[in-house]
């Protein structure tokens, strides 16, 4: 009901429907989500990671039939800036896999790595991941907070339908520019916004963020990343019948971050 009065432009009918499910139930971390995203005033840096675990969980069997259902392109996206930047891969190249699911991206990532790791926060994306076979260590972790653990690292990381989790990308870029060794490559997608409002990114009543090109860019080059591409995607996935725009983004750490 709430998304039928926001597609129809009945905000206030809507922010009164969500205000109400809080006050039913307090503790839902759903229901928390939807009434950030009607209220703008309340707008959160990022989906709380207990709203992730059980959603991930809960899906993670059916994951990968549901994506095949959308036209899903975001890991051969990923793959395709990837490899055209990136050539012939260095020897021993070590790559990360923040938010790997169920490993999706795993497939590629593999001939190209000596060392393979797989980070995200749903045990059962994990568990399925590992039935492939491609991962030299899988962790359960938040990745910003895995990624500050990770001193020069890695050579690449990449973050395919990841960050659409996350509102502000400040921290994680920072993360990421500290786990990559100088001249490591990032690459990952957002769902695009061409006029988000000041902050750069706006929450959606389904749960995940879109951002707008300047402020993905302003991240990454106060984080120390330059070389930076972004390019529009015209279609990640569908939903609803329709197509989910995206920017697929890369990156090379050249300098340390700015405090």
């Amino acid at each position: 009901m709430i998304k039928a009065l926001m597609e129809a432009r009945r905000r206030d009918d809507a922010l009164r429907e969500a205000r109400a499910w809080v006050a039913m139930a307090p503790h839902d971390e759903a229901a928390q989500t939807v009434l950030d995203s009607v209220d703008a005033a309340r707008t959160p840096p990022r989906i709380h990671d207990g709203e992730v675990v059980e959603l991930f969980d809960t899906v993670a069997k059916v994951f990968d039939k549901q994506l095949a259902a959308l036209g899903y392109r975001a890991p051969a996206l990923i793959q395709g800036v990837v490899q055209q930047r990136l050539g012939a891969p260095p020897a021993g190249l070590v790559a990360c896999d923040a938010g790997c699911g169920t490993g999706l991206c795993g497939h590629w990532l593999r001939p190209l790595a000596q060392a393979l790791d797989g980070v995200d926060l749903s045990q059962g994306m994990l568990d399925l991941a590992r039935e492939r076979g491609l991962y030299d260590r899988l962790e359960r972790a938040e990745i910003t907070v895995w990624l500050q653990a990770q001193s020069e690292r890695y050579g690449l990381i990449v973050a395919a339908d990841v960050l659409c989790y996350f509102g502000a990308l400040e921290a994680f870029m920072h993360a990421a520019r500290g786990a990559l060794q100088p001249g490591g490559l990032m690459a990952f997608t957002v769902e695009y916004d061409p006029d988000p409002g000041d902050s750069g990114y706006l929450l959606q009543i389904n749960g995940r963020y879109r951002h707008a090109e300047p402020y993905v860019r302003r991240c990454l080059e106060d984080a120390g990343f330059s070389g930076i591409v972004i390019a529009l995607a015209d279609e990640l996935r569908r939903e609803g019948g329709a197509s989910v725009q995206g920017l697929v983004v890369s990156g090379v750490a050249t300098r340390p971050a700015e405090p």
